[in-house]
């Protein structure tokens, strides 16, 4: 039931109001005499507080923790590729930087994850015709449920003690992620690498497990994908 009550657009004024007033004043914050700001059309007027740090446009990191279809991001793809060309990037190389450094999303329902992942590659291929034949991935991800981890999977595993730990706990943890999302609360000190070494092996293996290990082991390494994008730190979230 959850699309059909939740999956209604943000009204468009909104979605700019909200990034114009996170992203955009960041952005001016560092350039307050930029162009940009007259392209902000809903940014609330009065003064912004300077900021003398080192600004670099590839590392500002937006996230919309509850994307739907992904109307937010859309828009701060826009507001993005008028920064970068304030910052003399081209277009071309703009687009692909802020699909691989800028924009971050979680979704619970796969259908409106595929419809914020259509939406921001069309954007890329607007502006590189080239970019759906080559491995360009937006940072975004929908929340799936763990697998069970039985004690024949972690045996297949190479790996430390520590490790096995930090694989079931994990799971855990995302039993209900399709009802709960991004509301789940994750230790911040995970040994992603590690977790990610020991499972590898088994999600690529040529030959098949009977005992359904490799399905298990690539729905565990979706998953920590997603955990990883949620305790990081961003500069916005909208």
């Amino acid at each position: 039931d959850i699309p059909a009550a939740t999956q209604l657009f943000t009204t468009d004024w909104v979605v700019r109001y909200m990034v114009d007033n996170s992203l955009g004043k960041k952005y001016l914050e560092h350039y307050p005499d930029s162009p940009v700001k007259g392209k902000l059309k809903y940014l609330l007027p009065g003064d912004i507080t300077p900021d003398q740090s080192d600004f670099d446009i590839t590392r500002i990191q937006v996230m919309d923790n509850a994307m739907g279809s992904g109307h937010i991001l859309a828009y701060a793809f826009d507001v993005l590729m008028t920064m970068y060309e304030d910052q003399g990037y081209a277009k071309r190389e703009a687009a692909n930087s802020i699909i691989q450094n800028n924009l971050f999303g979680l979704e619970i329902d796969r259908r409106a994850f595929q419809l914020s992942y259509f939406s921001l590659m069309m954007k890329l291929r607007r502006y590189d015709r080239q970019a759906l034949n080559r491995s360009v991935m937006p940072n975004i991800h929908v929340f799936i449920a763990a697998p069970a981890v039985t004690e024949e999977f972690l045996h297949s595993l190479k790996a430390s003690s520590e490790v096995i730990d930090e694989i079931q706990d994990i799971a855990a943890h995302f039993m209900d992620a399709k009802t709960l999302g991004s509301i789940i609360e994750l230790p911040a000190n995970y040994d992603y690498a590690g977790m990610r070494n020991a499972l590898e092996p088994v999600a690529t293996a040529q030959k098949i497990s009977l005992f359904g290990n490799q399905q298990t082991a690539q729905q565990l390494l979706e998953i920590i994908a997603t955990a990883e994008t949620m305790t990081q730190r961003y500069d916005v979230v909208v």
